[in-house]
């Protein structure tokens, strides 16, 4: 438990600046960008990066609201399927954001993003991170819907 701890430390995590940088509960290849740390690519890095990202250090089930704690926190925080203990929906970390459904890791996400946002076409993007350009397309267009990637357009089309 005590290296979790220091590593967290050492990639940012439990920073003050990274805790302020992830009260917005947004994503955004910019707010990617401020974090790249050396590890940023380590999968529970990552993983911890996105769930504090979506949902600030205090998410609550989507539907009644219930705040998560304890080792349900745990498990949500792995990217696990819990139950609400008050309305007894099932969910997990991605339900009900962008990336609800989807079955990349979490680091390909990130990969994902900043790949797109610094204007690499979809098929370069596809063979980096081990998915089909087809995917890489679907998740272009998917960020574009949400403005995640509101310059891409720009910097994909030229």
């Amino acid at each position: 438990m005590v290296g979790k701890e220091s590593k967290k430390k050492e990639i940012g995590i439990l920073n003050p600046e990274y805790q302020s940088l992830n009260a917005k509960k947004s994503i955004s290849p910019e707010r990617i960008e401020s974090a790249i740390h050396p590890v940023m690519f380590d999968a529970d890095y990552a993983r911890t990066f996105l769930v504090v990202a979506l949902h600030g250090h205090l998410p609550a089930c989507p539907w009644c609201k219930r705040p998560i704690s304890g080792r349900q926190y745990d498990r949500f925080a792995q990217l696990k399927k819990i139950v609400c203990k008050q309305c007894g929906r099932k969910f997990n970390a991605f339900t009900g954001t962008i990336f609800s459904g989807a079955n990349l890791e979490p680091r390909q996400l990130i990969g994902l993003i900043l790949f797109i946002y610094f204007g690499f076409n979809t098929t370069r993007v596809a063979k980096y991170l081990g998915i089909s350009p087809r995917a890489a397309a679907t998740w272009l267009n998917k960020f574009k819907a949400a403005r995640i990637l509101k310059e891409a357009k720009k910097r994909t089309e030229d």
